[in-house]
């Protein structure tokens, strides 16, 4: 597990079906109404929070993070996360952020929501490359109920009947300077296997509209960071 480095610009929140080697786990579509059944496979483990969690598509390339939070049908939308991001930890003075906005541009920015609140909202487009930063990912998502966890617990919880269930889990994703959220929505483990072709693990991408789902290797291979709620 790879930890979290301050130089990383999470705001580039990867549209994933345009890096098709690294992102092929997430290609894979299943129907909107439920998960896939197992076709002559022992269930062993399921985990379902379809009912927690709304499938939300991204307003903006930068906005994963904004869009995930919205799916935990918290009712706030993109824009007030975007507006409570901001607010939080860059209408204090602080420096800019982003390498793909000026310091003009982000002051002006800045300037407006201290006037309206709203802004994020009304003039969402003036904030879309505006996402969460890298270097104050851990401590937004602290201050909205989540903390790091590692991948061994995530597997440990999804695999034994005799450890609790995960709490609501967003898998983040880093290539460089740039990432991409994703939510976890469920899993079914057969025949106490994640080798069985059957074992899948599902996930709200919010750079589709649709369900998608990876094994649990490809979610180790490419998972740089859990944050659990």
């Amino acid at each position: 597990m790879k930890h979290f480095s301050l130089k990383f610009k999470l705001s580039r929140c990867v549209i994933l079906k345009y890096l098709v080697l690294k992102f092929a786990i997430f290609g894979i579509i299943i129907p909107l109404n439920g998960f896939a059944q197992g076709a002559s496979s022992e269930l062993t483990k399921e985990i379902d929070f379809s009912s927690a969690v709304t499938r939300i598509t991204q307003k903006y390339e930068y906005w994963c993070v904004y869009a995930c939070l919205e799916s935990l049908n918290t009712s706030l939308p993109q824009c007030t996360h975007c507006f409570n991001f901001l607010h939080r930890f860059y209408m204090n003075g602080a420096s800019n952020p982003y390498q793909l906005v000026s310091d003009e541009d982000f002051k002006d920015a800045i300037d407006k929501l201290e006037a309206d609140a709203d802004e994020t909202c009304n003039s969402s487009d003036i904030y879309e490359k505006f996402g969460v930063s890298g270097e104050s990912l851990d401590a937004y998502l602290l201050s909205e109920g989540f903390s790091e966890s590692s991948m061994v617990s995530f597997i440990r919880k999804i695999s034994k009947n005799d450890e609790g269930n995960p709490s609501i889990t967003f898998f983040i994703d880093m290539d460089g300077n740039t990432g991409h959220c994703v939510v976890f929505l469920g899993s079914k483990l057969y025949n106490n296997s994640w080798d069985d072709p059957e074992s899948k693990i599902y996930l709200m991408n919010p750079a589709f509209k649709s369900i998608r789902e990876a094994t649990l290797t490809e979610i180790n291979d490419t998972c740089d960071i859990i944050y659990c709620k």
